[in-house]
């Protein structure tokens, strides 16, 4: 934390974020196959590519509420490490 802070930029180097990312990557994979499997076994023939559709689309709309927190909380923690 004191290197971050006493640098010019008040950036994280790529080397410390690379493992997070990763993690959450791979469990988001598993998730989703996991998730896409169970629902085209368990959906009729007639209704699995309207299940497979509304996974997905439920899918966008968590990463879409996830960037906008994100958004949110980073302007907000930019806004308390600037005083």
């Amino acid at each position: 934390e004191y290197r971050i802070r006493s640098s010019d930029e008040m950036t994280v180097s790529a080397t410390w974020q690379i493992p997070q990312i990763s993690i959450l990557t791979v469990g988001e994979i598993f998730l989703n196959v996991t998730g896409l499997e169970f629902a085209y076994s368990q959906a009729p023939a007639n209704m699995q590519a309207l299940i497979l559709a509304l996974y997905l689309f439920m899918t966008a709309i968590g990463d879409g509420l996830g960037a906008l927190l994100y958004g949110s909380v980073f302007s907000y923690l930019s806004a308390a490490t600037a005083m």
